[in-house]
């Protein structure tokens, strides 16, 4: 064997045609970069150089003649010629760029070795040398597309098809929530096709596509859950959204997925959103990711559905009381669990699939449609209650029973007339009803409290064992309710959106941000009561919350933590209508946080500051941050820079990042009034670090005298009375959910 390698490397050495230079590693010499620097123009040359330039060139061009063992004469005058150390190394030292070939050429290389004899195709080489010269347009690019994307995707080459689809779509949008991604994806494509006066036809159409949907290997790759999901949810918006809107998602109702994996591509689909307008296809279009997760609870909801459908008989569902279990250790962030990774406990099924709903697996006597009857009776025997209390009541729980079932089993059954009737809008009045009746009959019977009225109220409720959480269901009657207003909202905004004349960039983008404000939070109910204890919601996740004790200590600072982005955009709308009032105040902003207990509340609204300078170029903020309590302030800058990892990100000194003389104390930290000077691109979490090294360990005064202590005039403080999202007759909370949850909001802990 070792006399066989001898012989080629030997013939390979006395025998191979070289035609190229190689460096000191053995490797091929690029010439043309040294061709191009030594005849630049801007070089000039002195005489005796330009004579080293004339031999180099001499060299490669001989290049192609140069054997082993000869030796050329251009070799000779290079050697004789040719001031290594002045000259020669730094000729030869001029690295070249590497040229990243176009999608020009990148195709044509490919058609070329693959399928050569197509690529004398007229169609195909008009099209190419279009591309080339910048003369295509949408409609020939996807049509080209169209004809070679199965070519594409099967070669060795596989960013050759992923550049073709970003040449396809100019942006991306990725989100958890399906409406949240549709609403940012509609803002992003009107945005982009919009007229030069800023408008968009009234007959515009959307399609929104899925990746290869007409393949069915395209759905075997994905998530069964998943797949299942999109399923329900696509049904029940589908016939909402319509006219302007326009589903095209091939196979999706027949498909399954078959990939059980955790990758990124088996827990994703991808939509294409595309608009036309007079029948034509818009010039820009625009690529979605919807991402709910791999075991986040959104993917229980079609599960729960089709739960309460094998449980379904007579027009009824059957709804059985349950209880999951939190795990010992998994608690994260101050909460009991998460919705977002259901192996944080333990599900009603004793799994870690998120079910909240599997009432086959009860017997019919443990029925809410059949135990409040029967008690009923029971208090009627013990003569707690009257017969006519009991036929009231009994004739609620069966109204109830019968909208409740009609709307689950036309969800699993028929999802896409769902919305476009009133079965949701009846079974949440008939809650409604049920409750009022219960409280106006039994409110003032202590004895049957506990097995009617309790029972009746905290309807499809599910606690866990030890009563540390709640998990409110998204096939809650309020969930549903709410679930039915947003997709109208969602077909509302889209039409205003293309029908409006008066639609611009700004107001786009701003109400774009409060409709996906309002879709990634949930608020019926916002404050639930069980066993006589107050829960307050903490985390939303596709219509599923998860709650804990309003009086916890534990859950207090996370409570606040939840609440702190309610706070901020709160705070930011304030902000921004107050620089509308007062344009003047556009260059000198002072924004300031009075008592803010929230640790994370500080660095949304630096960062919400940062978008908007970054929008507005003659925009300069200030923030100041400061608290009565010296040592409630220690403890949020001891946490914050914990959550920096105790880094200094801007590595300045404390005096260089604010403004405002040392104080008194020669501790390097300004006045306790002075503001924090917000500039062009400093990124938030530097301006952040910088107010906490400045005023972190600064108690503020109050009650001083002279300008010491003192804030800047006409400071944005804003302390909403109640929270309001979107259209206020839907989504405006009521007392009891201020009363809970507005104090954390105004940076005061929910006791």
């Amino acid at each position: 064997m070792s006399d066989f390698r001898a012989m080629f490397r030997a013939a390979y050495r006395d025998l191979s045609d070289i035609p190229y230079l190689l460096d000191a590693k053995s490797m091929r010499m690029m010439v043309d970069p040294i061709l191009d620097f030594i005849d630049k123009p801007t070089v000039a040359f002195k005489a005796d150089e330009a004579v080293m330039a004339e031999a180099i060139r001499d060299l490669i061009a001989d290049r192609k003649h140069l054997r082993h063992g000869e030796w050329r004469p251009s070799q000779k005058r290079f050697c004789e010629v040719v001031e290594w150390n002045d000259f020669g190394k730094n000729v030869f030292a001029f690295k070249a760029k590497k040229q990243t070939p176009t999608l020009v050429q990148r195709t044509r290389d490919f058609i070329e070795n693959e399928y050569p004899k197509r690529l004398e195709d007229p169609a195909t080489k008009e099209y190419l040398e279009k591309l080339e010269r910048g003369e295509n347009n949408p409609e020939l690019d996807q049509e080209f597309f169209d004809a070679w994307q199965d070519q594409i995707r099967t070669v060795k080459d596989k960013k050759l098809y992923e550049s073709w689809r970003r040449h396809l779509f100019d942006e991306e949008v990725k989100e958890t929530d399906l409406l949240c991604l549709i609403v940012k994806g509609v803002r992003s494509l009107l945005i982009k096709n919009m007229d030069e006066d800023g408008s968009i036809p009234p007959d515009a159409e959307i399609t929104v596509r899925v990746k290869n949907g007409e393949k069915t290997s395209a759905w075997s790759d994905l998530n069964p859950r998943l797949v299942k999901l999109l399923r329900l949810e696509g049904q029940l918006i589908e016939k909402v959204l319509a006219p302007h809107v326009k589903f095209d998602f091939g196979k999706w109702l027949t498909a399954k997925g078959e990939t059980r994996t955790q990758s990124a591509g088996a827990n994703q689909i991808e939509f294409e959103l595309s608009l036309k307008t007079g029948g034509e296809p818009a010039k820009a279009q625009v690529r979605l990711f919807w991402q709910p997760g791999f075991s986040s609870i959104a993917l229980a909801w079609p599960e729960d559905v089709e739960a309460f459908r094998k449980a379904a008989g007579d027009g009824m569902v059957r709804v059985a009381g349950h209880h999951f279990e939190l795990k010992q250790g998994a608690a994260i962030g101050g909460i009991p669990a998460t919705l977002s990774d259901t192996s944080s406990f333990v599900d009603i099924a004793g799994g870690e699939a998120g079910a909240t709903a599997n009432p086959a697996d009860h017997s019919v006597d443990a029925d809410f449609f059949a135990l409040i009857p029967a008690n009923l009776d029971k208090a009627v025997a013990s003569r707690t209650i009257e017969p006519e209390v009991r036929d009231i009541i009994s004739t609620a729980v069966k109204s109830f029973g019968k909208a409740f079932g009609a709307v689950m089993t036309a969800i699993a059954d028929h999802p896409a007339s769902v919305y476009g009737s009133g079965l949701v809008e009846d079974q949440a009045f008939a809650f409604g009803e049920l409750c009022r009746i219960a409280r106006e009959l039994l409110g003032n019977r202590t004895t049957v409290r506990e097995t009617l009225l309790r029972p009746i109220v905290e309807f499809g409720l599910l606690p866990s064992s030890n009563g540390q959480a709640i998990v409110i269901p998204a096939w809650h009657p309020l969930r549903l309710l709410e679930r039915r207003g947003k997709a109208l909202d969602l077909a509302e905004f889209i039409g205003l959106a293309i029908g409006s004349k008066t639609t611009s960039v700004d107001g786009l983008e701003r109400a774009t941000e409060v409709q996906r404000a309002i879709f990634a939070e949930w608020f019926f109910p916002k404050i639930v009561s069980f066993e006589l204890k107050s829960y307050g919601t903490v985390e939303d996740c596709a219509g599923y919350s998860l709650a804990v004790p309003i009086d916890s200590k534990v859950s207090g600072e996370q409570k606040l933590e939840a609440t702190a982005g309610i706070a901020c955009r709160e705070f930011m709308m304030a902000s921004d209508k107050f620089i509308e009032l007062n344009p003047h105040e556009e260059g000198n902003f002072s924004a300031a946080l009075y008592n803010a207990d929230a640790v994370s509340l500080a660095g949304l609204v630096a960062k919400e500051l940062e978008k908007r300078m970054s929008k507005k170029g003659h925009l300069r903020a200030s923030l100041l941050i400061t608290h009565d309590s010296s040592s409630r302030l220690r403890e949020v800058y001891t946490k914050q820079n914990a959550r920096l990892s105790g880094e200094n990100l801007d590595e300045r000194s404390p005096r260089a990042s604010c403004r405002g003389s040392a104080s008194a104390s020669g501790g390097g930290c300004p006045e306790p009034g002075a503001p924090f000077e917000h500039r062009r691109r400093v990124p938030p979490r530097r301006l952040l670090q910088a107010c906490q090294d400045g005023v972190g360990v600064r108690r503020r005064r109050v009650g001083g005298s002279g300008g010491r202590g003192r804030f800047p005039e006409r400071v944005p403080t804003p302390a909403p009375d109640g929270f309001r999202r979107g259209r206020q007759h839907r989504y405006q909370c009521d007392r009891d959910i201020h009363d809970g949850i507005a104090p954390a909001a105004r940076g005061r802990p929910v006791q």
